[in-house]
């Protein structure tokens, strides 16, 4: 209410309450710290800029996600081509995900090493998704939206959003069966 009246608190409360969870999806998408900071912004102003349309202000997170995304795609979209000279090599890459430190296990070496390189698998498998399926099933098992709403904020049919899902985990399946027949 204290945003949509203009107010500094207001537009204070809901960047504070959004932007962690914010950056890290906009981080998965665009790959760079940098890119995801632009898209951050980018978002912010255009969900501070239409406040007057949000109905419901307890689904303002899930709409600001949605918003995110959509920014994130129309980002992707515009700088599809990428000149070799502009590309990072793999040893200057970090990624948010890389400083995250897990309470949860004690130090136990075996473990440590076990779920960090899981997590790499994880990035590369994703990063062989095309950007659409990698936007897909982001939105879908990180963000937890829905099918109808990744449809909307990506502006196509659910259908097309099911196909990209089902072409996301087919390929990401038969890259977890390479592995394990590797023994990985």
């Amino acid at each position: 209410a204290l945003a949509k009246e203009g107010k500094e608190e207001g537009f204070s409360f809901l960047y504070q309450e959004t932007y962690q969870k914010s950056y890290y999806v906009a981080l998965k998408y665009m790959k760079q710290e940098d890119e995801a900071l632009d898209v951050l912004q980018d978002a912010y102003i255009k969900a501070f800029n239409r406040l007057g349309q949000m109905q419901d202000a307890e689904k303002f997170s899930s709409w600001f996600a949605k918003i995110v995304a959509s920014t994130a795609l129309d980002e992707l979209k515009r700088k599809k081509a990428v000149l070799f000279s502009q590309m990072n090599n793999e040893e200057e890459d970090s990624d948010i995900e890389d400083t995250f430190k897990d309470d949860r296990i004690d130090y136990q070496p075996e473990l440590s090493y076990d779920q960090k390189e899981t997590e790499r698998l994880v990035k590369e498998m994703l990063a062989t998704l095309s950007d659409e399926q990698r936007m897909c099933v982001l939105m879908y098992y990180t963000e937890q939206l829905s099918v109808k709403e990744i449809a909307e904020t990506l502006h196509c049919s659910e259908n097309t959003v099911k196909s990209r899902l089902n072409y996301g985990r087919k390929s990401i399946k038969e890259k977890v069966l390479e592995l394990e027949k590797r023994g990985t």
